[in-house]
């Protein structure tokens, strides 16, 4: 999934001199306005979370300039302080979700609210570990292309009608609908005939998902071994036949029908309110009224936190920096390594980044070490799979800084020093190193990269109508797996593969790589994957993101998962 830069405002513009002495606005930054030349409808994905490499970034960019102290100044006196809602037992500061249906989502904002209320069968815990939620159990067939789930009984929607595996089924049957497929509908591409379905080749009859009573056989074209965590992804949470009349969430006062431990009862501009699902499978949760806080009214995430109209919230890591020694605050402040990682696309269907050629040079020319160090990284991103994941592979992809052998590939392309080199664009959102980047490619190659920065909600939705030659993006993990990355990143066809790269040798590997159940070939085949990555270079990794919150002392259950959602099932006053 897109993850969404929580706890960040969006900066006004990127400036162009992010590491070094650079030429004046080589990257041409611009702000684009939203919705500008994409149509007032124009489809969402993922949300970026917060990635650390462009928020620190741009700490060292203004202590550089002697702006810092501007950025982290205390409220105006005239900011009136937030109200906490009544009637609220605990309360969240958040984002509502873009729309309330979970096969339509693909961003992370929205994924952490819809994951409170609509549950799948099965949840990853804090740990990022499967654990059973709608499913009682699940047995894996030896050759692992047959897993069959046994649903728990007596399961309910909130307004009490029944759930079983039809529901199931029906609901995932929505995720791969050719008339309007999941922006995600390549979760299910290892289910036998679902990625022709979802393409408009074939028919839901010969999807491999049967439902009978409390049983859903799900059948796969090659071995799907780790499909339980695939389970838990929030697009393939079990929604009611009613959900198409519910997506603008609730209205006048009517409460969504749902099947996770919330049930939301109102949505204004400003806030969502949460009330305990009673007939959910494992008890209404210890905490019965919550409000999410959507809007801040301009304050920061810390004012809103010391104000106490909130009790957990994000916030950005150069807060945190500072909030880690305040002797009140940094005992409540949290930290969370998230499965997700920041990396360059190319539009590899055009020229010039068809050529690998092309892409190698931009590969080679930027000095990612440096870029990291000016952000306070260590060490450079080396995989696009975060460390952590299961069957991450243990070599480093990346090739090593060679303007000299930049140029070369440049030249072998037929762009001798940038001579002929088109103009190209790198969209970008938020905070994060584009301008950095276009400034090395302008200084070592000699072309010119027009940065494009723009709303995350229209830099997704641009993804989705006209991909551009460049752009910068954060994915976190559907379910922590290498696959979710090497897989539904890259593979040919797949519905997150923005770029459009294909490599039917790349291919192969992945397939064989899910077809194994054993972990050391499974890692030895996604290694041999992505060293194809480093010589065609479908995208560059920059950096791995991480989280930090506050949460209010005596609050039970405020960590992050690894996949960078809260369970606010688990959240409970303690005392």
């Amino acid at each position: 999934m897109m993850s969404s830069p929580g706890g960040e405002e969006e900066p006004e513009s990127v400036p162009s001199d992010q590491i070094g002495d650079e030429p004046d606005d080589p990257a041409g930054a611009e702000e684009r306005e939203p919705g500008d030349g994409l149509g007032d409808e124009a489809p969402a994905r993922r949300r970026p979370g917060a990635a650390a490499l462009g928020t620190l970034l741009l700490v060292a960019i203004m202590v550089g300039s002697g702006l810092l102290a501007a950025f982290i100044a205390t409220p105006r006196a005239d900011e009136e302080a937030l109200a906490r809602p009544p009637n609220s037992d605990i309360v969240v500061a958040g984002d509502a979700p873009i729309s309330w249906d979970p096969a339509g989502i693909s961003d992370s904002a929205s994924a952490q609210m819809l994951a409170q209320v609509f549950e799948g069968l099965t949840v990853l815990d804090g740990e990022a570990t499967v654990q059973p939620a709608l499913a009682e159990s699940w047995a894996v067939d030896e050759d692992g292309r047959r897993i069959v789930f046994k649903l728990r009984e007596g399961l309910a929607f909130s307004d009490g009608s029944p759930i079983d595996a039809e529901d199931v089924r029906r609901s995932w049957l929505r995720v791969i609908d050719p008339a309007r497929p999941s922006p995600l509908s390549s979760l299910l591409d290892d289910v036998a005939g679902a990625a022709a379905y979802a393409r408009g080749g074939g028919s839901a009859e010969e999807v491999g998902i049967y439902a009978q009573g409390r049983t859903l056989t799900v059948e796969f074209e090659r071995p799907a071994a780790f499909f339980p965590a695939v389970a838990a992804a929030p697009n393939l949470a079990v929604v009611p036949e009613t959900i198409d009349e519910q997506t603008r969430g609730p209205q006048d006062g009517e409460a969504i029908v749902a099947s996770g431990p919330f049930v939301p009862a109102e949505q204004t501009l400003g806030e969502v309110r949460l009330e305990a699902n009673e007939d959910y499978w494992a008890g209404p949760p210890p905490t019965r009224r919550l409000t999410v806080i959507t809007d801040l009214g301009g304050r920061s995430e810390v004012d809103v936190f010391e104000d106490e109209a909130v009790d957990w919230t994000r916030i950005p890591a150069d807060d945190a920096a500072w909030v880690s020694y305040d002797p009140r605050l940094g005992p409540q402040l949290r930290y969370t390594d998230e499965m997700a990682v920041e990396f360059l696309g190319f539009d590899t269907t055009e020229p010039p980044f068809d050529d690998p050629a092309v892409r190698r040079a931009v590969a080679l020319a930027v000095d990612w070490t440096r870029l990291a160090q000016a952000a306070d990284d260590a060490l450079p991103a080396t995989s696009i799979v975060p460390p952590g994941v299961v069957a991450r592979p243990d070599m480093a992809a990346a090739l090593a800084h060679d303007p000299e052998a930049a140029r070369a590939e440049l030249a072998a392309a037929g762009y001798p020093a940038g001579e002929g080199f088109p103009a190209v664009s790198l969209a970008t959102y938020g905070v994060g190193p584009a301008a950095a980047i276009a400034s090395e490619l302008g200084r070592e190659l000699g072309i010119e990269v027009d940065v494009e920065v723009w709303s995350f909600d229209d830099h997704a939705a641009l993804l989705d109508i006209d991909t551009p030659a460049m752009w910068t993006l954060a994915w976190s993990a559907d379910f922590p797996h290498a696959h979710d990355f090497l897989g539904l990143l890259l593979r040919s066809g797949s519905s997150a593969n923005a770029g459009g790269w294909s490599d039917s040798r790349y291919d192969a590997l992945i397939d064989a790589a899910a077809a194994t159940p054993d972990p050391a070939e499974q890692e030895r085949l996604y290694g041999e994957a992505e060293a194809i990555i480093s010589q065609q270079v479908p995208l560059i990794p920059l950096g791995y993101s991480s989280s930090w919150a506050l949460s209010r002392e005596g609050l039970a259950g405020g960590q992050l998962s690894g996949v960078g959602l809260l369970r606010y099932a688990d959240l409970a006053r303690q005392g």
